[in-house]
């Protein structure tokens, strides 16, 4: 395994030769350098979980699946997050409001990826840029 260069599927860039990490069992895994996977075994399946059923609950109800994926401008759940987030500290319980801001996080996130790779068009982004940064 010497020599050998790796390519990440996440960033499409090279490494060096991977780390390896040994265990007591024998058993060798490669991990190459510099490739941030992520840590799924830190993911809350409570978190998962929830946006399933809020998934579900919207299937069921009033959409197609994967109806979402189509492309929905940000500034759309954004605006639902934060009216979600509100009643969540109003202390409304009419409905799993948390949940539906988790849900609409997600969507967001997920959204601005596929416009970041071309998958969906620019002007779903519409949510205000001021051109700030943190200090």
């Amino acid at each position: 395994m010497k020599g050998l260069t790796w390519r990440s599927r996440e960033c499409g860039c090279e490494s060096k030769t991977p780390e390896f990490q040994k265990f007591d069992t024998g058993a060798v895994r490669d991990r190459p350098q510099g490739v941030n996977r992520g840590r799924f075994d830190l993911v809350s399946p409570i978190a998962i979980e929830t946006i399933a059923k809020i998934s579900a609950e919207g299937m069921n109800e009033k959409y197609e699946p994967r109806n979402w994926e189509k492309g929905i401008p940000l500034s759309n759940y954004l605006d639902s997050l934060q009216r979600h987030l509100t009643k969540h500290l109003y202390g409304m319980i009419d409905e799993d409001h948390l949940g539906r801001a988790l849900w609409n996080l997600h969507s967001l996130v997920h959204t601005k990826k596929m416009i970041e790779v071309g998958n969906l068009p620019v002007d779903l982004d519409d949510l205000p840029n001021y051109g700030l940064t943190t200090e």
